[in-house]
């Protein structure tokens, strides 16, 4: 990479105030940084972040009108095959110790294969939205990112992956929370519904990845704080993002797009439908969903955020074996790296 400077140095640039060539921060001080050393420091962070794990090529950085940045890092995983992934040994680990398995976990371990080789050898695109977060010490300006993680915003040690021991352990448990025992029925992320009473991962991520996207403004209103396309959204649909509350209706939507029935009391405009607490309750109560821990998240899952005082929830489009990534609306995410730690609940569709 042509950027050599570590972060702690670059950190240490930053803290000097500059005075020209400037773009305001998320902060109250009125004392500004350039916006090119904001830029290169979000480059030189990821980079350090991700380097490990994946071959990076280029970035695409644009400022959104709500002051964060919004982040396309072009990377190939430096794993040549899967086998080579920490996340699948694991996972393979796990059956070589129940070599007496079922059907069911055979078929799970081949479809996680299956996953985990679409993105061997090929270019992906990592997804960020990240704020620079001013703080004032002792006369002098430092300039630390904070990476968006749904709801709010976290450090970088936060959202980027893990190390190699934590992605084999995550494979494993992976697997053992998956097991039959555990599930009522499974539907493999590599094939669509055959009929229409089995939920179909490939058909529902397809809905979610479609009509969505990774805005750098509000169309709706000026600004807002909120990063919204609705240009984009499923125009057979209401939408309800004139008031930035939109993701429980479009997780519906992906659910029904899956083949999850509509009902009497679950139907678009129902308050099943576009309220999350009612969505995660009916879904619960009717056997369509059941709570899982953060270890058996996979592809076709959902995550829901609790304990922020306010109410989202998105559907997980995308896991190469290193880095989980989230689709939804309001904020309208596409494809965004998370991290599975803070306040969220998890859940997986058993229709």
């Amino acid at each position: 990479m042509k950027h050599k400077v570590s972060i702690v140095a670059l950190a240490i640039i930053l803290s000097v105030v500059l005075s020209s060539g400037t773009v305001s921060a998320n902060s109250t001080e009125t004392s500004f940084f350039s916006n090119d050393e904001i830029i290169n420091q979000i480059e030189v962070s990821l980079t350090e972040g991700y380097q490990e794990y994946y071959n990076i090529d280029h970035f695409d950085i644009t400022l959104c009108d709500d002051g964060t940045y919004f982040v396309e890092m072009t990377a190939t995983l430096k794993a040549q095959s899967v086998e080579e992934l920490d996340y699948y040994q694991g996972a393979m680990q796990y059956m070589a110790e129940n070599s007496s398995g079922t059907k069911t976990s055979s078929k799970r371990a081949e479809s996680l294969y299956n996953n985990l080789l679409a993105y061997i050898g090929k270019e992906q695109i990592l997804n960020f939205y990240i704020t620079p977060d001013i703080v004032r010490s002792n006369r002098t300006m430092t300039c630390k990112l904070l990476y968006e993680d749904g709801l709010g915003y976290v450090s970088a040690e936060n959202i980027f992956p893990p190390t190699h021991d934590e992605l084999f352990n995550n494979g494993y448990s992976y697997m053992e929370n998956r097991s039959e025992d555990n599930m009522q029925r499974y539907r493999a992320a590599s094939a669509p519904a055959s009929d229409d009473t089995i939920f179909s991962i490939v058909n529902a991520v397809w809905y979610s990845e479609s009509y969505t996207s990774n805005p750098t403004s509000c169309n709706l209103h000026s600004k807002c704080g909120k990063l919204v396309d609705t240009t984009k959204y499923n125009s057979n649909y209401t939408h309800y993002a004139s008031t930035h509350s939109d993701c429980a209706n479009f997780v519906s939507q992906t659910l029904y797009a899956g083949g999850i029935p509509t009902s009497t009391t679950w139907y678009a405009g129902s308050s099943n439908w576009i309220g999350v607490a009612n969505l995660c309750s009916y879904m619960l109560d009717n056997g369509y969903w059941k709570s899982i821990d953060k270890s058996a998240l996979f592809v076709g899952d959902y995550m829901r955020y609790t304990g922020t005082g306010e109410s989202h929830i998105v559907m997980i489009t995308a896991h190469d074996g290193v880095s989980f990534r989230y689709s939804g609306h309001t904020n309208d995410r596409q494809n965004v790296v998370t991290s599975l730690s803070g306040s969220k609940t998890f859940y997986h569709v058993i229709y």
